[in-house]
């Protein structure tokens, strides 16, 4: 078939709506405007984060307490060499003992602080958590060691109330429902160019002989351009160029040479970034060659057999669960249970 993806992103308005619209779609979609600032409020509620370096120095749950203490004192005299303006970067690449980060001279992710409490544990984030931009810390001790480090940068935490973000969230879904309106218009206007018996070409105003990569490249960014799916397969509902989309696929099969183009257009990929519209057309239909059915009989039943596989799996599990009878293995209990132990509830 050949078709037409219209993607709703490049149908936005190039002004953004005014002050006075706004205002009016968010009196009329207050609701969906809340549930918009609801399900993305990692957008309006952002935990402060810092980069920290370190000079690390390891300290092994086998380590005596001279160990113990050889790398307390390592630790401080790395911490001395900074304070007399040693560069961090070098002093981490020469003596730090974390090689994730001592090639890059001690250099920590972005983070969290419930990421430093996971990494390195609670006494390692409250003693750096607080550090400003450029400040060092003394030796600090985590649950792995010692430490020596310096804060690269900080991030504040941001904290918008619904009040503060909902003319920005309903701008922004005002903007998203005249660009998807603005696609489905122009993919209608398409559908109706078919059914009056123009192509798709005629109707973009590409020649259909233009097929060159230079011809390719003139085009203007964002301008929609015809494409051919080539023969493909009802089972599986892939279709090249698209992608996996059932009822396109349904569609496109439920068409016939007298009959080449569907009574409506297709929405595609949800409605986020990639939301789109399909307008198609049936250029070609290959039926079976039944002769070739025993050849592929055995393939197409291997298939659909490994499609239910999972599901009968998933059933069985779930009745084994059901009709689960746990016993202890007392006899496997006595081999591995230390003399000592035996006896003891």
């Amino acid at each position: 078939m050949s078709f037409v993806k219209l993607s709703v992103a490049d149908f936005r308005p190039a002004q953004p709506p005014g002050d006075e619209q706004v205002a009016e779609f968010l009196a009329q979609h207050e609701q969906e405007v809340r549930k918009y600032y609801d399900d993305n409020s990692d957008r309006y509620h952002k935990p402060r984060q810092v980069q920290l370096a370190h000079v690390f120095f390891e300290v092994r749950p086998e380590y005596d307490s001279e160990q113990v203490q050889e790398k307390k004192e390592q630790a401080e005299i790395s911490l001395d060499n900074l304070k007399k303006k040693a560069s961090f970067e070098e002093e981490a690449k020469e003596y730090s003992e974390d090689d994730a980060t001592k090639d890059k001279g001690g250099k920590l992710p972005l983070s969290t602080r419930e990421a430093l409490v996971a990494r390195w544990g609670e006494k390692f984030a409250q003693a750096v958590f607080d550090l400003e931009e450029g400040q060092l810390s003394g030796v600090v001790r985590s649950d792995k060691g010692f430490h020596v480090v310096k804060c690269l940068k900080v991030i504040a935490a941001e904290d918008h109330s619904f009040d503060e973000v909902k003319k920005d969230i309903a701008r922004q879904l005002l903007l998203d429902r005249q660009a998807r309106q603005a696609a489905r218009r122009e993919a209608e206007r398409l559908l109706a160019g078919l059914h009056s018996g123009k192509s798709l070409e005629e109707l973009l105003g590409n020649e259909p002989d233009k097929k060159t990569k230079q011809d390719q490249d003139e085009r203007k960014a964002g301008q929609p351009r015809v494409r051919d799916t080539g023969l493909f397969a009802r089972l599986g509902a892939y279709i090249p160029g698209l992608g996996m989309d059932q009822d396109v696929a349904r569609a496109a099969f439920s068409l016939s040479m007298d009959k080449p183009v569907p009574d409506k257009v297709f929405p595609i990929g949800g409605s986020g970034p990639n939301a789109a519209f399909v307008v198609f057309k049936l250029v070609k239909r290959q039926d079976p060659d039944m002769k070739q059915y025993p050849q592929a009989k055995e393939r197409i039943r291997k298939m659909l057999l490994s499609r239910r596989r999972p599901a009968q799996l998933a059933a069985w599990l779930k009745q084994a669960r059901h009709q689960a009878d746990i016993q202890a293995n007392q006899a496997f209990l006595a081999d591995i249970t230390p003399p000592g132990m035996r006896g003891r509830s």
